[in-house]
């Protein structure tokens, strides 16, 4: 489960390729985007558009991989007014 403190970690932005499962990811962060925050590395990878055939994964500081199932939902409620 997502930490609150997780939103201002520092976080890792990787691109997988589209038919990975997501019970597979996390065995190979070499080489991935690092952000001061989570809510920068989201940001990112909601506005750009990734590579034909690959999608983005987070890893949160406390280890918790997002999936690109998982990224829109929280920008959603991250960009709604409080």
């Amino acid at each position: 489960m997502l930490k609150p403190t997780d939103l201002d970690a520092p976080t890792r932005l990787q691109y997988w390729a589209t038919d990975l499962s997501s019970t597979s990811t996390g065995t190979d962060w070499e080489g991935a985007r690092e952000f001061a925050t989570l809510r920068e590395a989201l940001q990112f990878a909601m506005e750009e558009a990734p590579e034909a055939g690959k999608e983005p994964y987070l890893l949160a500081e406390s280890g918790l991989i997002l999936t690109p199932e998982m990224l829109p939902g929280l920008w959603e409620t991250l960009r709604e007014p409080s």
